[in-house]
This record gives C-alpha cells, structure tokens and sequence, in this order.
C-alpha cells in the first residue's frame, strides 16, 4: 500500500473500483478482501 492508504486492518487485499460485480467478494471470510468504492479510497487518502 501506498504511503498515506489505509486498509482495513484485517484486509490482505484491497480493490479499489466503482464495479459493483467485484461486491459478491465482500461474502468471503478468508481471505478478506475490502472493497472500495473510488470515493471511498479517495477520502481515505
């Protein structure tokens, strides 16, 4: 992750897109994936 990104603490991966199909991921329990809207990953930044 960039300097200044933040990721959910128990995230090993984060998809940063406004593509609602990557949502079906959200359902998973491991491994965890965040899923960020642009929005969402812009104002944590």
């Amino acid at each position: 992750m960039g300097r200044g990104a933040h990721a959910h603490p128990l995230s090993l991966c984060v998809v940063v897109t406004n593509d609602a199909h990557f949502n079906v991921l959200k359902q998973i329990d491991w491994p965890k994936v965040a899923i960020l809207t642009i929005q969402e990953f812009a104002s944590q930044i």
